[in-house]
């Protein structure tokens, strides 16, 4: 399988690309929400804003993964745990 930044962004929904469709509004509004409850629980922890950015940066980046994993059709190959995502 190649590296995700080598999949054609445009096209028909195949093995290899993604969908046009991946972001829609529910997407996008999850995606949104889970940033949000990140950012609130760094500062009910209390973390300092470079600790509170990297931590906000790996969720994104877990969630974005996880949403091209779906789009593409695959199963997730971590382990299950309760995320936003799982909401929408």
């Amino acid at each position: 399988q190649p590296p995700l930044d080598q999949i054609p962004r445009t096209g028909p929904p195949t093995e290899t690309t993604i969908p046009n469709n991946v972001f829609n509004m529910e997407v996008t509004e999850a995606l949104a929400t889970c940033l949000l409850v990140t950012g609130q629980q760094c500062e009910m922890n209390q973390m300092n804003d470079l600790d509170s950015k990297q931590v906000i940066l790996k969720e994104f980046q877990r969630c974005m993964y996880q949403i091209v994993q779906s789009a593409l059709g695959r199963p997730r190959k971590f382990k299950k745990t309760l995320n936003c995502l799982d909401y929408y």
